[in-house]
């Protein structure tokens, strides 16, 4: 019976008992409905009702079979794969988990990201050339003073998708700095260039991560906030103090 195979779907309470029922010909949705009332709140249950009633012919069971199936041969196969995966990266495990630190980065992400840079930093000169080598930093062309494109560089295409996928996940997190970078760029130069920039700070991070064995440090959501409000206080020290005052602070707290 099918409420037997494991899979993603059969898996979760209560569906792979309707599904296996109803492939065997049970078409009664009172019938199926209590299959899946093990955890259901008795008032979702006449609304399960009314889902499972329906019209489901011969084929319709064949196809539903075949079909689950084929998703629980790719299952299998999927798990097969990541514990393959899983084999192939142990030496890099740490590094791994250094990584899945990181918002954005799950371990899926880490695996990746490591496939193309490896864990071996000297040989990039620096942050700012891994950046260039995966291509996440502007093309410089210019002619007489002027900009012609600020378009990416050429780089590691598979890093660079990999990486502005992880700074979608990671702008999700309201008070990470990685939001709080995206929506000081996106307010001047729009979501893209912004999401843009949230990669290549996070590919800097991995690149002094992977360089120093360091674990990641979120800065908050109110990074720059504080640093505006640090650099607008000395500004204004310093200009009282070319105008010849000496300047003493103290919190409106303290008095």
């Amino acid at each position: 019976m099918l409420a037997k195979i494991a899979s993603p779907i059969t898996t979760i309470p209560g569906i792979g008992e309707i599904l296996g029922a109803t492939i065997d010909g049970q078409t009664d949705p009172i019938q199926l409905s209590a299959l899946g009332c093990k955890n259901l709140a008795a008032k979702k249950i006449p609304e399960l009702q009314r889902a499972l009633k329906g019209s489901i012919g011969e084929h319709q069971m064949h196809m539903l079979k075949y079909q689950i199936e084929h998703i629980t041969f790719m299952s299998k196969l999927i798990a097969e794969l990541d514990l393959e995966i899983k084999k192939r990266t142990a030496p890099s495990e740490e590094y791994i988990e250094l990584l899945d630190e990181l918002p954005g980065i799950a371990r899926r992400s880490a695996e990746k990201i490591l496939a193309e840079t490896g864990i071996e930093m000297n040989q990039f000169r620096d942050a700012a050339h891994f950046a260039s080598w995966a291509g996440l930093v502007p093309q410089c062309n210019e002619s007489a003073g002027k900009k012609k494109s600020t378009r990416l560089r050429k780089g590691n295409k598979y890093l660079k998708e990999t990486l502005v996928e992880c700074a979608r996940v990671a702008i999700r997190k309201k008070s990470s700095f990685f939001y709080a970078k995206y929506c000081k760029i996106a307010a001047r130069r729009g979501g893209k260039r912004a999401l843009i920039a949230v990669a290549h700070r996070m590919l800097v991070i991995i690149y002094h991560i992977l360089k120093n064995k360091s674990q990641f440090f979120d800065l908050g959501s109110d990074y720059f906030v504080k640093l505006d409000e640090e650099r607008i206080k000395n500004r204004n020290i310093n200009i009282l103090r070319k105008m010849g005052y000496a300047v003493s602070l103290m919190p409106l707290k303290d008095l």
